[in-house]
């Protein structure tokens, strides 16, 4: 599976450089035109496309994160919110909180903004970034929700919330085919514009939300995050989002930013009533500062607001040879996110492992031993093949520990467990059942090879030279999956053998 993700976000990574390379070139065919106006709208389209480039890693991203941290675990816990009474709700809520609290820490360091999971009607069921707000239905002021919960799609798309505006990422939730929810994995516009600032260092890069949008849909206590554009008194900016990127801002610094954007606010008012993409160049201070606003569209298509760019362009042609290191720039941005996505690949992949193994003899568990197991007799069992199931029991452990001490003990089951991997096949399958039980599994082999393995463990088991520890024997139970197809019925009868070994004189086998 680790390996699955690794390719699927190498390739991705791949595809990205391609499309910058892409995007290099056609800035080449740019350059070759005199035309003033075209130049104006290729940058456009070319500043868009930053844009886009930064959701589409985003989004990649989010997919990353649904398909790694939405396990059964978590999707049980939407069905008892979904169809659980009230007490049940609160409690799944609580944890799903807990389960997911760390998780969404982690997210939030690389930009994520909002987790949010919601019940089938549109309800809110937990908001991470506010977790003691929840209740409130969205079906109607959210058309991201009402799809996702209606249709049952994925829905990708820029949408103003009840606390946040941001591109949401959207997905319907599912436990055993029933339709329990969905959830909200979002980036706040800030995270948008801090990615122009890496891409495009030497611009001014900002956001505008109309009006109307934020006013029918922001809690009230909220709106106070919100002031009128310098630009258009019909759209708001974000005071937050502002003042986060003001030492980020190489020219028009302070005040000066406003007085400019008023200077220019009848000259661009037009074109922003169009709501529509558009660019503006203008003679400031002995500068030719340009700005290019980007249409931003909501879920259901409606302009909501722009994003849009401030520059120094001395020439418009020389433009487009300009800041190949703001691509460079992206690039390494791109290679951050491929890089975070593998260590956090391998750290889930450790964790599994862990889950997995005895800590002290690094065998299998015992759960992981029955996982696999059962896996293995379903498949012998359909191809008519047998498989033994061998349990085996230190004899006289208790004298070890009782006369030379517990740590002495865990050095007599580590070695005893290199004993028994060193011994084994590569498709046997050995265990630490618990305390001073082993358990094997051997399978593509006859009885009499299967002998030889535990005649070669308990010729190395009488050789093991351990300090204060004289003799080292197991006795060992054998079942053969013939006797029984039941996984549970092959453990009780080689645990009946082993036993029947240790009242018969131990270090012996028992067929």
């Amino acid at each position: 599976m680790f390996r699955q993700n690794f390719r699927s976000v190498y390739i991705l990574m791949l595809l990205s450089t391609l499309i910058f390379f892409g995007v290099i070139s056609l800035g080449y065919a740019y350059y070759s035109t005199n035309s003033k106006e075209e130049y104006l709208n290729q940058s456009n389209t070319s500043y868009s496309d930053s844009i886009n480039l930064t959701l589409n890693q985003y989004q990649e991203f989010s997919s990353y994160i649904f398909e790694t941290l939405l396990d059964d675990s978590v999707l049980s816990l939407m069905y008892q919110g979904a169809f659980g009474d009230e007490n049940e709700k609160n409690a799944a809520r609580l944890m799903l909180y807990e389960t997911l609290e760390e998780d969404y820490q982690f997210m939030t360091q690389y930009n994520f903004r909002q987790l949010h999971f919601h019940l089938p009607n549109g309800d809110s069921f937990l908001r991470f970034h506010t977790p003691e707000t929840y209740g409130d239905n969205l079906w109607d002021v959210r058309s991201s929700i009402r799809i996702v919960n209606s249709e049952l799609r994925r829905v990708t798309g820029f949408e103003e919330g009840r606390i946040y505006n941001g591109y949401r990422f959207l997905y319907p939730l599912f436990y055993q085919d029933e339709h329990v929810g969905s959830v909200e994995i979002s980036v706040s516009i800030a995270t948008v514009i801090d990615a122009l600032f890496t891409i495009k260092p030497k611009s001014i890069h900002n956001f505008m939300i109309k009006k109307d949008v934020v006013d029918n849909l922001v809690f009230d206590e909220f709106l106070d995050n919100y002031q009128t554009c310098p630009i258009c008194e019909d759209y708001y900016v974000d005071i937050n989002v502002d003042a986060l990127f003001q030492d980020r801002r190489t020219f028009l610094v302070d005040e000066e930013l406003n007085d400019f954007l008023l200077m220019i606010k009848p000259k661009v008012s037009d074109s922003l009533s169009k709501e529509t993409s558009f660019s503006y160049t203008t003679d400031y201070n002995k500068n030719q500062i340009t700005l290019h606003f980007i249409s931003i569209k909501n879920i259901d298509e409606n302009h909501i607001g722009y994003i849009f760019e401030i520059l120094i362009d001395d020439k418009y042609k020389e433009l487009m040879l300009q800041d190949f290191g703001a691509y460079a720039s992206f690039g390494f941005f791109s290679m951050l996110i491929f890089i975070v996505l593998m260590m956090y690949a391998r750290d889930k992949e450790k964790i599994k492992d862990v889950s997995k193994i005895d800590y002290l003899t690094k065998l299998n568990n015992r759960k992981h031993f029955i996982d696999v197991a059962e896996n293995i007799l379903s498949r012998s069992i359909r191809q008519s093949q047998s498989v033994f199931i061998i349990m085996m029991d230190i004899d006289f452990f208790k004298q070890i520990n009782d006369s030379v001490g517990h740590a002495k003990g865990d050095e007599v089951l580590v070695k005893i467990a290199h004993c028994i991997k060193t011994n084994i096949g590569a498709q046997d399958i050995a265990a630490r059942w618990g305390g001073e039980e082993f358990i094997l599994l051997i399978r593509n082999k006859n009885k009499t090879e299967m002998l030889q393995i535990i005649k070669k463990i308990q010729s190395e088991l009488l050789n093991l030279q351990i300090e204060q520890v004289e003799k080292i024997t197991m006795s060992f139970g054998i079942a053969v999956s013939n006797a029984t197809d039941d996984l549970d019925g092959l453990i009780n009868l080689a645990d009946e053998k082993m036993y029947y070994a240790k009242e018969n004189g131990r270090n012996q086998y028992v067929f």
